[in-house]
């Protein structure tokens, strides 16, 4: 027998005698695929495998979503797989080799154009394309864009190119900054920006010196003019603006027409943030009797700008997924000491609840919740999935969720869901 099937089916008996001891206890709502057994585990899997190290050799491997392992644990170090590839080290940490999903050798990680390994790591892909940075012979630095196996689609040669969003990527020239696409070609020439934002709803923020903050659109026309002095993304139609020189907030729709004014008596609106499920978060500010402004927490507006019941919370978690909206709430005992409490939003039925330790976002219809110093998973609905009984547990992805017991760490996955 092989040391990889040896090591399988190591890993697949401890599996097996996990999911037989729980499947026989009352109201188990979930099974290991993976019992918690490693110290060190990726957090999620991506293209079916996931990094692991193995206790006895403490070199690195790979194991698919069935807990098998895929390519044997002989790496000094790993990343996960992007495209079919991943990086992995030698376990001297001297070399540093591209391999496949079966463990294939693709070569030495060395990209096109001598690209430094530091600078590997900040490549940031959309539709398979990512902005890179070259230091060129004379030594100043440059960007371009390069596609999924690493060839150069378009040579480094701007000052600076940013993420793509919604197929745009921003980039600096000498003559201001203009927008591409995934295929490197130019679709908003540079203009006199001094600053831009991200692509969201077809809108992107630009700012104008000694003029402020407007939107334009995926022509590069500027449908909302530069007139705010604070903007953030549009969401659900909508962005929050400020204007120049004031503390007066509005919810602009995407031909720039105020949808919302902000006026919430007794408060001030510190902040105000894009929509999420319905619901936005305003920071609010009170009038001391020393008259001084002081921060009382973040409220909910709903679309008619209409502070919800005034629950005030110290933080509110976004995005929203599966219709919910995260928060952390806090509960004052006196004016030193504070318990904090997290609960939920939801858009149709408010407030679900505040008796949670921790509280993660909702993703693929479960959230991550602490009690008693034990972790479990809620649904939408408020009900417990899975009652508390990890040490700690991350969110759901792909079916799947990485749990720890006694500092070993394993993935579940839910019954009958």
């Amino acid at each position: 027998m092989t040391f990889k099937s040896t090591f399988s089916a190591m890993i697949m008996i401890f599996h097996l005698l996990f999911v037989t001891s729980l499947s026989a206890q009352e109201g188990v709502t979930f099974e290991y695929v993976i019992a918690p057994q490693f110290e060190q585990i990726g957090y999620f899997f991506t293209e079916g495998l996931i990094l692991f190290r193995d206790p006895q050799t403490r070199r690195y491997g790979y194991l698919n979503q069935k807990g098998e392992v895929a390519i044997i644990p002989q790496y000094g170090q790993g990343t996960e797989f992007v495209f079919g590839r991943a990086e992995v080290r030698s376990p001297d940490l001297d070399h540093t080799w591209y391999i496949d999903k079966d463990g294939k050798f693709l070569g030495e990680a060395i990209l096109p154009g001598a690209i430094s390994s530091l600078e590997r790591h900040d490549l940031h892909f959309y539709s398979g394309v990512s902005p890179f940075m070259q230091t060129l012979p004379n030594g100043s630095l440059r960007y371009g864009l390069i596609n999924e196996h690493y060839d150069v689609i378009l040579s480094a040669q701007y000052i600076s190119i940013y993420p793509f969003s919604e197929g745009l990527a921003a980039f600096l020239t000498k003559d201001g900054i203009g927008f591409l696409n995934t295929q490197g070609e130019v679709i908003i020439n540079p203009q006199d920006f001094t600053d831009i934002g991200s692509f969201s709803q077809g809108r992107c923020p630009v700012y104008l010196q000694e003029q402020g903050w407007g939107y334009i659109d995926t022509d590069g026309k500027m449908i909302i003019p530069p007139s705010y002095g604070l903007v953030y993304d549009f969401s659900e139609g909508l962005a929050p603006v400020r204007e120049i020189n004031s503390s007066q907030w509005y919810y602009v729709d995407q031909q720039g027409n105020k949808v919302i004014t902000l006026s919430l008596d007794g408060y001030v609106v510190e902040h105000a943030f894009p929509f999420r499920g319905g619901r936005a978060g305003v920071n609010l500010y009170q009038k001391s009797e020393t008259g001084q402004m002081v921060s009382v927490g973040i409220g909910l507006i709903n679309r008619n700008g209409e502070l919800e019941k005034e629950m005030l919370f110290k933080n509110v978690f976004s995005p929203p997924i599966d219709g919910t909206l995260a928060l952390r709430a806090v509960e004052f005992l006196d004016s030193t000491y504070e318990v904090q409490r997290y609960g939920y939003v939801h858009p149709e039925k408010g407030l679900l609840n505040l008796e949670f330790e921790r509280a993660y976002i909702f993703s693929e219809g479960m959230a991550a919740v602490r009690v008693n110093r034990k972790w479990g998973y809620i649904d939408v609905n408020g009900n417990w999935a899975i009652r508390p009984q990890f040490d700690a547990a991350s969110s759901f992805r792909d079916g799947l969720a990485r749990v720890s017991l006694n500092d070993k760490y394993g993935f579940i996955r839910l019954l009958n869901h």
